[in-house]
């Protein structure tokens, strides 16, 4: 490729999307983004319910897992990651959450100045196209949100019972505060999914400065000193080695970003010279502080109520594909769930602590979700502030490989 690029984003993810956008808005800078995965063409993406259909499926979903861990008694846990222009907001569950203004403005106590609630919120409203919301919510912006507009009495039974518990209603959980129960909030537009590539992506392709590569998988990041000055990718099984006159994102995600640090040379020692890489740049943070949420669900059989279960075959699946296909309505345009809470363990914390999550279907495994023939439902919890912390680091040269994910799960007492 002998073109020149000021920009060069490795990755066309959810973050890299929105770079793209903005960094060719003034039409100031020549960009290129490389992608490894494909175009959004699968019509699972645009169907909300079609998530699952991506869970297990490799040309949309890296499908990572875990490695064997003590805390999961020696379980592997899918770690869906999403593979083509949008990343995962192509395969996720569409569920919109802001995130506690506490825990940004830990963030600032922390060290990281400008990053407290009151820094970022603009940002969110800016993110935001939430015509129902109030005057803290966006109402213009590019990712386009509605609330879960279906309702069933099993989940109405559950909201009922969450408020004889004492817990709140909470009708906009993004809005001034958080905790309560309330339905889910999520990325759809006119009952179809609205993905990263829909709201930043797809406006700039017809921009002369922006180029998008796909099936580009980037091998290695290329380094003047420790300086990185352009990238080496794969594409139709040809190599190619490309400069960027400004900068070099890391776009990889959570995941490969590290793994692709260290297939360069920069990472700790110990672990490039275990794999026969020169150590360009000694950095002993590459891959560690692993965090992620650990959910754990139980199931129930319900009787005297119909569920998704029930819904999602035979003659009322029939009954639900032709609602859809005319009015863009009924359960097909549900992803992981309904309603949702978030909630205190402990009476006297200041936030809330723990998230639960409703489900009005059952299903065995989580990675694959194949729900069940009998009525049930499922609720779910997860911690929001995880303590335990694990790493991420290469196991093979091969960039398209999955590195050793070991979040360490279950390794630190509630």
């Amino acid at each position: 490729m002998n073109d020149s690029f000021d920009f060069i984003i490795v990755g066309g993810g959810t973050a890299g999307c929105i770079l793209a956008n903005r960094l060719t808005a003034s039409g100031q800078y020549r960009v290129l983004m490389l992608e490894a995965g494909g175009e959004p063409r699968s019509l699972w993406i645009g169907i909300p319910a079609g998530f699952s259909k991506l869970l297990t499926n490799a040309t949309y979903n890296w499908r990572f897992q875990t490695e064997p861990e003590e805390g999961t008694r020696g379980r592997v846990i899918a770690v869906p990651r999403g593979k083509g222009l949008g990343g995962s907001s192509l395969i996720n569950g569409m569920i919109y959450v802001r995130g506690q203004p506490g825990d940004y403005d830990a963030w600032e106590q922390a060290g990281a100045r400008g990053w407290g609630f009151k820094d970022v919120e603009p940002y969110f409203r800016k993110i935001e196209n939430y015509p129902q919301g109030g005057p803290s919510r966006g109402h213009d912006g590019p990712m386009k949100l509605d609330q879960v507009k279906e309702r069933f009495p099993v989940a109405q039974a559950f909201m009922e019972a969450a408020r004889a518990d004492g817990q709140a209603w909470n009708d906009d959980y993004n809005a001034q505060r958080q905790d309560g129960m309330g339905y889910y909030q999520v990325l759809q537009s006119a009952g179809r999914r609205w993905s990263a590539f829909d709201g930043y992506l797809k406006p700039a392709r017809g921009r002369p400065n922006l180029r998008v590569e796909t099936q580009a998988q980037v091998s290695r990041l290329e380094l003047d000193g420790q300086r990185c000055s352009g990238v080496t990718y794969r594409q139709h099984g040809r190599e190619v080695t490309v400069k960027a006159g400004i900068e070099v994102i890391l776009a990889a995600g959570a995941i490969q970003s590290p793994q692709l640090l260290e297939l360069s040379g920069i990472g700790q020692p110990a672990v490039l010279q275990r794999m026969g890489i020169a150590v360009r740049h000694a950095l002993a943070s590459v891959g560690e502080n692993y965090i992620d949420h650990f959910a754990t669900r139980m199931n129930w059989r319900v009787r005297n109520t119909i569920t998704l279960n029930e819904m999602s075959r035979g003659w009322r699946l029939g009954l639900a594909v032709a609602e859809y296909a005319s009015r863009r309505t009924g359960i097909l345009t549900l992803g992981t769930g309904l309603v949702h809470g978030f909630l205190k363990t402990r009476p006297a914390l200041a936030t809330p602590d723990a998230q639960l999550f409703f489900v009005h279907a059952s299903y065995a495994n989580a990675a694959e979700r194949i729900l069940d023939k009998a009525p049930g439902m499922t609720i779910g919890v997860t911690q929001l502030r995880p303590e335990s912390v694990g790493s991420i680091h290469i196991k093979s040269l091969d960039p398209a490989a999955s590195p050793s994910i070991r979040p360490n799960f279950l390794a630190s007492p509630v």
